[in-house]
């Protein structure tokens, strides 16, 4: 059955193969592939970030209300992007307070617990 599709189809297929290869259109197909090689990079870099967004409050223990107050105030210093940003800037200031032993009150603030053994110690 698939076979007696393409046998139907050939003409078609081979007309638009034709035509996306030629050397007049070359440009074209170029600027299609460009802009689709860059909606692809956008859409990765958009995946990453949201990854950072999601992954970080649920792996870092904060207290309720400090994703709240840090989402206000990345607001307030950089609009939308802010927003964004402020969750993960607040998520390695907790991991780097929990890790320095006279910055670990902070990491208490910004959490419910200090954890005792971080991953990659020996």
């Amino acid at each position: 059955m698939c076979i007696s599709h393409f046998l139907f189809y050939k003409p078609l297929i081979l007309n638009s193969l034709f035509e996306v290869f030629a050397e007049e259109s070359s440009k074209q197909v170029g600027g299609v592939v460009n802009k689709t090689k860059s909606a692809i990079q956008s859409y990765r870099v958009g995946l990453l970030l949201e990854a950072l967004i999601i992954a970080i409050p649920y792996s870092i223990r904060f207290r309720s209300i400090i994703p709240i107050i840090t989402v206000l105030l990345g607001a307030a210093l950089w609009d939308v992007s802010g927003m964004f940003l402020a969750i993960p800037f607040v998520g390695i200031l907790k991991i780097v307070f929990d890790r320095i032993p006279d910055l670990k009150p902070w990491g208490k603030l910004l959490g419910d617990t200090v954890p005792t053994h971080h991953k990659g110690e020996l």
